[in-house]
């Protein structure tokens, strides 16, 4: 049911009339039915609230985080870059890509999807390239190319060595790709919870008309779970994600892109 269901479990579902809607949980291998299950055995839950025997569980954002952070640094190398591989082909023939000229990336940190094998096709369709730069509790977006000096961040990601002045203005870009944590149909994004995309493009969340730019999310498959948790109101939706068995476009957004 769930492309990351752990190894020597299974799928069970859980409903509560007084919950209003179905939840899913992870119980091990064994377990005959809900009455089995107690808080330790509990696998991965995805926001979600789960009546064990004795209490009852919340699942919060930072479980959440937690977990997919594990199971992203723990792929092998191998299936790294099988699904990196297979994101740029999908990123690459996708219309919205073609289209675009100034397009935001990132250098992957703890277990990221990589998007190095994006650049030279991005350089060879003659597109331009930015990296974010930190500033202050914002992001600014600086020219990349082959050439471009590199420092890092105070988290230790690389950034453009260039002069600030040589940034691209927010709506000056035409595709953003997102890093995250997960992700849900809804395009609700859980990053790595230094609100730095939300504070940078806080101003698309009440856009009625399209705005630049378009803010797609670059994950694995598995970062996709069911709901997210306590939505924010500051938080930022995407307009899409791209992994490495497709898209998944957020309807509701359709308002907000490009006729």
């Amino acid at each position: 049911m769930f492309p990351d269901e752990p190894c020597g479990s299974r799928v069970r579902a859980c409903t509560a009339s007084t919950w209003g809607r179905l939840q899913f949980v992870y119980f091990p291998l064994g377990s005959a039915n809900q009455s089995n299950f107690n808080g330790s055995s509990l696998v991965l839950g995805y926001g979600l609230l789960v009546r064990g025997q004795a209490s009852l569980v919340v699942f919060s954002r930072s479980d959440i985080r937690l977990q997919m952070r594990n199971k992203r640094q723990g792929l092998p190398h191998s299936a790294r870059t099988h699904c990196a591989r297979r994101l740029t082909a999908n990123l690459a023939n996708s219309r919205l890509f073609q289209r675009s000229q100034r397009i935001a990336c990132f250098f992957p940190q703890d277990g990221e999807i990589d998007l190095s094998l994006m650049f030279p096709r991005l350089f060879s369709m003659g597109k331009k390239a930015y990296l974010p730069v930190l500033h202050g509790r914002k992001l600014w977006f600086l020219p990349f190319d082959a050439g471009t000096p590199l420092v890092l961040n105070k988290y230790g990601i690389p950034e453009p060595g260039l002069s600030p002045d040589s940034r691209c203005a927010n709506q000056a870009l035409d595709l953003v790709l997102t890093p995250l944590v997960a992700f849900d149909k809804a395009g609700n994004r859980l990053g790595m919870g230094g609100g730095y995309y939300d504070r940078t493009f806080a101003y698309l969340l009440h856009r009625r008309v399209f705005m630049r730019p378009i803010l797609v999310g670059v994950a694995y498959a598995f970062q996709q779970i069911t709901s997210l948790p306590t939505k924010n109101h500051w938080d930022v939706p995407l307009d899409g994600v791209v992994t490495e068995n497709g898209w998944y476009r957020m309807p509701q957004r359709s308002e907000a892109r490009p006729r």
